[in-house]
């Protein structure tokens, strides 16, 4: 009886022992983020050589200071090849035009008297 009787002690204490152990259990959703960080929109430009930040900002239609915030740039002057700048509040790269003329080319009139 006595045996019988352990057995079903230890039996039980390995049971409610069980019972308090604590694990993290994943429900399978992403606690929302503190209403203090905002998620800004915008994309991101690869800086390619020769551009600067006020080229880049200029392409995107924003200010040269919300590039420079948003990218904690602490010299404008020493930005990188490759490197990827946070452009806020972009969405498309407009069209720049060049600084550079392009070759102009001569075309012969297709139809008509030539003078």
């Amino acid at each position: 009886m006595n045996n019988h009787f352990k057995f079903l002690f230890f039996s039980l204490l390995i049971f409610i022992s069980g019972c308090t152990a604590t694990t993290e259990y994943d429900y399978g959703y992403v606690p929302s983020q503190d209403k203090t960080e905002s998620v800004q929109d915008g994309i991101y430009h690869k800086v390619k050589p020769g551009d600067s930040i006020w080229r880049i900002a200029e392409t995107y239609n924003v200010s040269v200071d919300e590039v420079v915030e948003s990218n904690k740039i602490p010299d404008v002057a020493k930005i990188e090849t490759n490197q990827l700048v946070f452009i806020p509040g972009a969405v498309i790269e407009k069209e720049f035009v060049s600084s550079t003329p392009q070759e102009e080319e001569f075309y012969w009139p297709v139809t008509g008297r030539v003078i």
